[in-house]
């Protein structure tokens, strides 16, 4: 019977002593994994894909956005031709095939109907009633004319108009092509026009596409899933926040800059848009150019940023962009 019970203690006491083994074993190893464990502080340390889940972007579109400028490309044809007019050497007074600067208003039946400023008026060239055209000859700048009952120059009304001469130019108008090609980069004002609205358009164009461009990665971001960021790193971007001096240094905003920095370098790596010796380059370029010194968090931020421009060049390839119909105006 001791024998047994001797037994049964001892067996007691060495499973005792196995479990505080174990115990204290299993101590160690999360102490020492607590202690290897160190908050990321750069970009580089961390996997992105551990944090950031990027949508398949086959099959997103995104739909153009057009220039919301309009432009009256009369009201320029008009502003341009009286640029030229107004280069041309100027006269003392009106002359057959000369042009005028002009002020004047329109009334009829002791009403006012409309007003209108600088505008040219071609004096010989048939282009105003010849009963005005007599009353102006001989005028000099700053010198008004009154005309009453004139037909064939406002619409089809008889109208009188009050106009006050602002400058007088040795030049006819029509301007002849002649003049546009001795005197100007044009053969004719139609030559003018057409490039001035091939100009217009293409600016247009371009900034369609950059207000395309700038909504692709507003999209990618809104599909992007993102797990919860290391706040180590988000403190990083507050510090670079309130260096730049931008108005919101807040959690929420440096933690949402954090996910588009990351969400930009996960594109990078996994499309292999920008190789890492050419960021390199960019970075370096730009230290040198901003002369300003940069902590590890920045220069690699730094890297992702200069980066951009190629990563929504890549998303504008891969996503179908709409096109904005076109609209008929009356």
């Amino acid at each position: 019977m001791k024998r047994a019970l001797t037994a049964i203690c001892l067996g007691l006491g060495l499973s005792c002593i196995a479990a505080a083994l174990y115990t204290s074993q299993k101590a160690d190893i999360t102490v020492s994994a607590t202690k290897d464990y160190v908050s990321p502080t750069l970009l580089s340390q961390i996997n992105t894909d551990d944090y950031v889940v990027l949508p398949v972007l086959e099959g997103i579109t995104v739909q153009e956005q057009a220039s919301e400028d309009q432009e009256d490309y009369s009201s320029l044809e008009q502003e341009m031709i009286r640029d030229i007019v107004t280069s041309a050497p100027e006269m003392k007074e009106v002359e057959k095939k000369t042009t005028i600067i002009a002020d004047y208003t329109v009334s009829g039946n002791g009403k006012f109907i409309e007003g209108f400023t600088d505008s040219v008026l071609g004096i010989g060239t048939e282009q105003i009633p010849e009963k005005l055209e007599k009353s102006l000859l001989g005028a000099k700048k700053g010198i008004s004319v009154n005309i009453e009952g004139l037909e064939g120059f406002y619409e089809d009304k008889k109208v009188d108009v009050y106009m006050t001469i602002k400058s007088i130019h040795d030049i006819e108008y029509p301007i002849p092509d002649s003049y546009m090609s001795s005197n100007t980069e044009y053969e004719s004002v139609s030559d003018m026009v057409r490039m001035m609205v091939n100009e217009k358009e293409s600016k247009k164009r371009a900034d369609s596409r950059q207000n395309t461009l700038n909504q692709l990665l507003d999209v990618v971001f809104e599909k992007t899933t993102f797990t919860d960021l290391p706040e180590s790193l988000v403190e990083e971007e507050i510090a670079v926040l309130e260096k730049e001096g931008n108005d919101d240094t807040t959690y929420q905003a440096a933690e949402k800059n954090l996910r588009k920095l990351l969400m930009l370098k996960r594109l990078i790596e996994q499309h292999s848009i920008v190789s890492i010796s050419e960021m390199e380059t960019r970075l370096q370029d730009y230290e040198e150019s901003a002369k300003t010194e940069l902590s590890e968090y920045e220069k690699e931020r730094r890297m992702i940023l200069l980066s951009e421009e190629d990563v929504v060049n890549y998303l504008y390839k891969q996503i179908e962009v709409i096109e904005e119909p076109e609209t008929l105006e009356n």
